[in-house]
Formats: C-alpha cells, sequence, structure tokens
C-alpha cells in the first residue's frame, strides 16, 4: 500500500473478526470446552531443544506418528 491509500483507511476498513466467525470449540479431558486449538500435530521446534541430534531424533518420530501430516507439505 502507497502512504496515500495507508492515510484514506477509515473504520469501514479495519479487520473485523466477526467475518472470520468464532473458533471451533474443542473438548478437553473432563469433556471441559476450550477455545485453544489442539496442537499436538504441531512439529517439533529446533528451539525446544538441547542440541541438533535430539530435535532430529524428535522430527523423526513426529514424521513417523504423522505421515499424513508430512505427504501434504
Amino acid at each position: 500500500m502507497t502512504d496515500e491509500e495507508i492515510l484514506d483507511l477509515t473504520d469501514v476498513d479495519r479487520w473485523n473478526p466477526a467475518q472470520f466467525g468464532d473458533p471451533p470449540p474443542f473438548l478437553q479431558d473432563g469433556l471441559q470446552l476450550t477455545i485453544f486449538f489442539d496442537c499436538s500435530e504441531e512439529p517439533p521446534e529446533p528451539d525446544d531443544f538441547e542440541d541438533l541430534e535430539e530435535f532430529k531424533k524428535a522430527w523423526k518420530s513426529w514424521t513417523e506418528k504423522f505421515p499424513h501430516i508430512v505427504a501434504r507439505s
């Protein structure tokens, strides 16, 4: 966007969360509803490990546990 376009923005141009709807609720243990998404299928992060070998081991384990996700990417 150019500076001129930015200056021409109004409240109508703002992001409206209502346009995207509510996040789907998820059931936690004990059938408690939560708004947080299940991130159990997220791949491991390198920063969460002491060294590269630990990360590689976790990555290999994750790819074996979720091959359907690896095939998509």
